[in-house]
C-alpha cells in the first residue's frame, strides 16, 4: 500500500476556496424528529406562532390539515410537533390568523386575522381562546367590530389592554385607522383612539410593546397621525405619537418594514424591503438606539442583497445575537437562503449553519427554551429535507459523544454544512470547495472504540470518523475531538504528544496528523483494517486546529479530495527519512531551498517539486540523497524562475524517493519571488557601436527589432529568434551618427519602445 505524506492542505490537494469558516457552537441543522407532513389545504402557509410556558407550539395560518389531521388555520402542537389532543377549535377560525399572543396573566391566547368567525361563533378578526382551544366568550368585539381591513399584530400591555394593528380602518363605526387598542374585554378604549389621532396612513405589520409599554409599530405607512414617520413609529402608553423618536428616525425607511423585535437595552431592530433608512444604505435590516436613532455600530453590509430579498421576522437570543429570516437568498454575499444568524454587531454568524436552507419565504420564527428554532412559512423543504411550511432546527450543536450517523442531500457549492445527527450533536462540519466541490449526498459517521488502537505499532485515537460522498470529491471539513480523548492518547507510547489543553504552550497542535483511508469501510464498520483504497497522511495548518473554550471540544479543519476515513494520530508513518527541517525563500527571481535529513535508510534522490498554482506539480530538479546516514545530512538547491513565467506566489515540495521506488511528499513551502519582466531592456546606456539588449521571453519566438530617428524615419529593420528565459541581443550601431533614437521590440504580441542615445 502507498503512503503518501500531504501537509499543510496544499501538496496534491486543492486550495480553499469556500466560504471562511469561524469555530463556534454550530446551529442551523434541522431538528429531523419533529412536524411529519407538516400543513396542506387552504393556501397553505404559516403566518404566525408563539410558543408557550411548556415548550408547546402555536400555529396560525392558512391551512386546513396539520399532519394529516383536519384542522382549520390554527392548533397546538406538542413539543415533539404533533398535534396536542388535548387542544380542541372545532372548526376554528374560517379565515387566516395572521398573528398569535399569549396572555401572560393567565396563558389565554390572542389571535388576529381575516376571519369572521370561529368555530362557528361571530369574532371578526380578533379572538381569544382559552387554553384548551375553545372560544373564550367573555371576550367579544363590540357590534361590527373589526371593518375596513385585517389584523396583522397583536401586543398586550403590562395592564393586559390589548393593541391591535394591520390594514382595518375602523371598530364598530369608529375611525381607527390601523392600529386600535382594546379593553380587557374586547371594548375599544376610545381614549387611545383619540389620542392617536388620525392614526398610520398605510399598514402596519407589527408591534412591540416595551418594558414601559410604549408601543412599537413597523410597516408601510409614511406617517402617523399626519407626522411623518417611515416605516417605524412609537406611541407612549396612551397611544399619542412620541415626537422625539419620530425625529431621530429621521426619514426612515424608503419601503415597507415587515420586522421588529426589541433587545433587553432597549434597542430596536427592524427588518423589510427597505434599502435605505434616513437616507443611508443599508441591507434591509438596521439597529436603531433606544430613542430611534439609528445605531452606526451595527453594520451589516450589504445585508440581504438585492433584489426580492425581504426580511420578514427578526428574534433575539440570550446572548443578543440576532435571528432573521425571509425571503433572502444570501446575506452579505454569502449563501443563505431564508434564515441566518447575526451577532450582536449585525455581522454575519458563520457557525449557523442553515446549508441550502429553504426553497420559498419563511414568514414566522419561534424560540424555545433549549434554543430550538421554530420556522412557519410557505416553504416546502429545507436544506433539501422535506418540511411542509413548518420546521424545527437546532439553534447551537455540541460534538456527538456518541456514534452517530448524519446524511445531507443535495449539497451545493458555495454553502456550508453542518451534519448534524438526530439528537442535536454535530458529527461533522462540510464546505464544498476547490476544483470538484462535493455535490449530491453526503453521509458523514462519528465512530468512539473503548480505548486507544493501533495499525501496527502506530496508535490513533478512540474517535474517528468515515465521510462518504463520491470519489474525487473536494471540500473542507471540520472534525470535533475531546481533551478526554487526547489525554487518553497521550497515556499510551505514541512518540509525540498532543495539546495536554487548549493553551498548548508546548506546541503539541504541530503533532497532529490524520491519516485518510479512501473509499468506505466494509460493513460500515470504521475499522482501518476494513478500508481497500490507498492511504494518505494530512497535516492540519496549526491555525486550523482550535480549542473552542465555549464547548470544550477541539476543532480541526482541512481540505480534502476525496472522503474516506480520518484517524487522528502522531506518527508521520513516512518512508525512513527523517526530514529535520525544509525551508524556501526568495532572491530576486530564485528560489533558494535547504533541508536536512537527521538519518537516512535505503534512500535514493530528493525531487524538488514546483507548482504556480499549489495544486498541480512539476519537477525543477533532482538531488541525489545519502542512501544509510545516521548523522545530520543537509541539502541545496536554487530554482532559477527566469524561464518560468509567474504572476505571484510559487509552491515547492520534496518528493522523497528511496531505493525501492516507493516515495513520500514534505510540506509545501511557498515564496513570492521576483516577477520575471517579459519584453526588451537595454544593458547600457548611451551606446557606441553597438546597442546591447536583454530580452524576457515567456516562450520561443521570433521578434521583430526596428530602430528609429528622433522624426519616426525607419533606420534599420531585423528579425531574430528567441527562446523561453533570458536571451542577449546585440545591434551593430556604428553607422549611426550621433544623437537620440528609438529602438522598438514586438514579440508575444507586446511592444517594447527603448530611448538610447548615440555617443
Amino acid at each position: 500500500m502507498k503512503h503518501v505524506y500531504l501537509r499543510k492542505t496544499l501538496a496534491g490537494a486543492l486550495l480553499l476556496l469556500g466560504t471562511h469558516i469561524g469555530f463556534g457552537q454550530q446551529g442551523g441543522v434541522l431538528d429531523a424528529t419533529t412536524f411529519g407532513a407538516g400543513t396542506s389545504g387552504g393556501s397553505n402557509f404559516l403566518s404566525a406562532t408563539t410558543i408557550d410556558a411548556n415548550q408547546k407550539i402555536l400555529i396560525g395560518g392558512s391551512f386546513t390539515s396539520f399532519n394529516g389531521t383536519s384542522i382549520n388555520n390554527f392548533t397546538r402542537l406538542n413539543t415533539d410537533g404533533s398535534i396536542d389532543g388535548g387542544f380542541t377549535t372545532g372548526t376554528g377560525p374560517n379565515g387566516i390568523v395572521r398573528a398569535v399572543v399569549i396572555q401572560p396573566s393567565d396563558s389565554k391566547i390572542l389571535i388576529g386575522g381575516t376571519f369572521p368567525q370561529y368555530n362557528g361563533v361571530g369574532r371578526t378578526r380578533v379572538a381569544r381562546i382559552n387554553t384548551d382551544g375553545t372560544l373564550d366568550v367573555s371576550f367579544a368585539l363590540t357590534g361590527t367590530g373589526i371593518t375596513g381591513g385585517d389584523v396583522f399584530a397583536i401586543g398586550i400591555q403590562s395592564d393586559g389592554k390589548i393593541i391591535i394593528a394591520g390594514t382595518f380602518t375602523g371598530y364598530n363605526g369608529t375611525t381607527t385607522n390601523r392600529i386600535a387598542r382594546l379593553n380587557t374585554d374586547g371594548s375599544l378604549d376610545a381614549t387611545f383612539t383619540t389620542n392617536l389621532g388620525t392614526g398610520a396612513n398605510g399598514n402596519v405589520n407589527r408591534v412591540a410593546i416595551q418594558s414601559d409599554d410604549k408601543i412599537v409599530v413597523v410597516g408601510a405607512f409614511t406617517s402617523i397621525n399626519g407626522v411623518s414617520s417611515p416605516g417605524v413609529a412609537r406611541l407612549n402608553s396612551d397611544g399619542t405619537p412620541e415626537a422625539a423618536f419620530t425625529t431621530n428616525i429621521g426619514t426612515g425607511a424608503n419601503n415597507a418594514v415587515e420586522a421588529l423585535a426589541i433587545q433587553p437595552n432597549g434597542s430596536i431592530v427592524i427588518g423589510g424591503a427597505f434599502t435605505t433608512f434616513n437616507g443611508v444604505a443599508t441591507g434591509r435590516i438596521v439597529r436603531l438606539a433606544s430613542n430611534g436613532t439609528p445605531d452606526a455600530s451595527f453594520t451589516t453590509a450589504t445585508g440581504t442583497g438585492a433584489g426580492n430579498n425581504t426580511v420578514f421576522t427578526i428574534r433575539i437570543l440570550s446572548n443578543d445575537n440576532i435571528m432573521l429570516a425571509g425571503s433572502f437568498t444570501t446575506f452579505n454575499g454569502a449563501s443563505r437562503s431564508g434564515i441566518a444568524r447575526l451577532l450582536s454587531t449585525g455581522a454575519l454568524d458563520a457557525n449557523f449553519i442553515p446549508g441550502t436552507g429553504t426553497t420559498a419565504q419563511i414568514n414566522i420564527m419561534g424560540i424555545q427554551s433549549d434554543g430550538k428554532i421554530v420556522l412557519g412559512g410557505a416553504f416546502p423543504t429545507y436544506n433539501g429535507a422535506t418540511r411542509n411550511r413548518i420546521a424545527r432546527l437546532h439553534g447551537d450543536l455540541t460534538a456527538a459523544s456518541t456514534a452517530q450517523t448524519a446524511t445531507i442531500t443535495s449539497i451545493s457549492a458555495n454553502n456550508v454544512y453542518a451534519l448534524g445527527s438526530t439528537d442535536g450533536s454535530i458529527v461533522a462540519k462540510v464546505v464544498p470547495n476547490g476544483a470538484t466541490p462535493v455535490s449530491g449526498n453526503v453521509t458523514a459517521q462519528v465512530f468512539f472504540d473503548g480505548s486507544v488502537q493501533s495499525v501496527g505499532s502506530i496508535p490513533y485515537l478512540q474517535r474517528h470518523y468515515e465521510i462518504t460522498p463520491a470519489a474525487g470529491s473536494t471540500a473542507r471539513v471540520t472534525l470535533y475531538f475531546t481533551q478526554a480523548e487526547f489525554d487518553a492518547f497521550n497515556a499510551v507510547p505514541n512518540g509525540a504528544d498532543l495539546p495536554y489543553n487548549g493553551a498548548d504552550v508546548e506546541g503539541n497542535k504541530a503533532n497532529i496528523r490524520f491519516t485518510k483511508y479512501s473509499g468506505s469501510s466494509t460493513g460500515g464498520t470504521g475499522n482501518p483494517a476494513d478500508y481497500s483504497g490507498g492511504s494518505s497522511i494530512i497535516d492540519p495548518l496549526d491555525t486550523d486546529i482550535v480549542w473552542n473554550s465555549t464547548t470544550s471540544k477541539w476543532e480541526i479543519s482541512f481540505d480534502v479530495s476525496g472522503f474516506s476515513g480520518f484517524f487522528m494520530q502522531t506518527s508521520l508513518n513516512l518512508l525512513p527519512v527523517k526530514l529535520k527541517n525544509f525551508t524556501a525563500r526568495a532572491e530576486g527571481i530564485t528560489a533558494k531551498l535547504d533541508w536536512n535529513t537527521s538519518s537516512e535508510q535505503n534512500s535514493s534522490h530528493f525531487n524538488v517539486e514546483r507548482s504556480l498554482d499549489g495544486n498541480s506539480f512539476v519537477v525543477a530538479g533532482k538531488v541525489n540523497a545519502a542512501g544509510n546516514s545516521s548523522s545530520n545530512r543537509v541539502y541545496a538547491f536554487a530554482d532559477n524562475l527566469a524561464k518560468v513565467p509567474h504572476t505571484g506566489v510559487v509552491y515547492y515540495r520534496l518528493n522523497m524517493i528511496d531505493k525501492d521506488g516507493k516515495a513520500a511528499y514534505s510540506e509545501v513551502k511557498s515564496i513570492r519571488p521576483a516577477k520575471v519582466q517579459l519584453g526588451a531592456a537595454l544593458l547600457q546606456n548611451p551606446v557606441n557601436s553597438e546597442a546591447r539588449l536583454l530580452y524576457q521571453a515567456a516562450a520561443s519566438e521570433t521578434i521583430s527589432i526596428r530602430v528609429l530617428d528622433s522624426r519616426g524615419q525607419l533606420l534599420m529593420q531585423q528579425q531574430q529568434q528567441v527562446s523561453a528565459g533570458a536571451n542577449q541581443i546585440r545591434l551593430a550601431t556604428a553607422s549611426l551618427a550621433k544623437g537620440i533614437y528609438i529602438i522598438e521590440v514586438n514579440g508575444n504580441g507586446e511592444r517594447s519602445t527603448l530611448r538610447v542615445v548615440k555617443e
